[in-house]
């Protein structure tokens, strides 16, 4: 569509819609899991499409309005993309633009959420039990399904599991399971004084902080 401004035209953007080659890989060259699935999300946080792997490893994603996605894993155990391959530049996370009318062959590496964080949440010193751990990602609003909590037990101990690779800052925080954790900016000022972790891709086991974790008030 073509639009006049000032006696000249000028031309609309165009809408047109792209289709998405993917082509899965696991980051340890493992199998990909059964029941695997990719799903397309938009900059709204809606998925636009859900789709199985293919016998190859590969998915088409068609029709695709243009725009900036994440692919996200989906399967019965965690996983996440770790990083796009896109005409022969990586680049790290899971987010891709979408320019109009392109056609587009991307490579991402999934890896899995094998490894289990461990430690003790402490006041002055001394063990608390019943405090929210949280796990908060780096760029957490882009990447929820990295987030993990626990509860802290008698002697200060807890656990977090299925921990995908990443940086993330880990917290304790005092009378918060009511706390709506999840809204952008709700822990920043708890992250500000947590603990600083990353998990490796080829990292596996469970791993322990060095030093407790200082109970914050909520």
């Amino acid at each position: 569509m073509n639009l006049s401004k000032d006696g000249q035209e000028v031309a609309s953007p165009s809408n047109d819609p792209s289709e998405v080659k993917v082509l899965v890989k696991m980051a340890r060259g493992e199998p990909i899991p059964q029941e695997f699935r990719l799903v397309l999300r938009n900059a709204g946080g809606q998925s636009v499409a859900f789709k199985p792997i293919g016998s190859n490893g590969d998915v088409m994603f068609e029709d695709v309005a243009p725009g900036k996605y994440s692919i996200l894993a989906n399967s019965p155990t965690p996983h996440a993309i770790a990083r796009i391959t896109s005409q022969g530049v990586e680049t790290a996370g899971h987010d891709v633009d979408v320019a109009a009318g392109s056609s587009m062959d991307l490579s991402v590496f999934v890896v899995a959420g094998i490894v289990r964080v461990e430690g003790f949440a402490k006041r002055a010193g001394q063990p608390m039990s019943g405090v929210m751990i949280a796990l908060v990602p780096c760029d957490p609003q882009s990447h929820p399904e990295r987030f993990r909590r626990d509860q802290s037990d008698m002697d200060g101990s807890f656990a977090l599991p299925a921990v995908l690779p990443g940086s993330y800052t880990i917290i304790a925080v005092e009378d918060a399971w009511g706390f709506p954790w999840m809204q952008p900016g709700a822990l920043d000022r708890y992250v500000q004084h947590g603990q600083n972790i990353t998990i490796g891709e080829l990292m596996k086991g469970s791993v322990l902080l060095p030093d407790p974790l200082e109970v914050q008030p909520r």
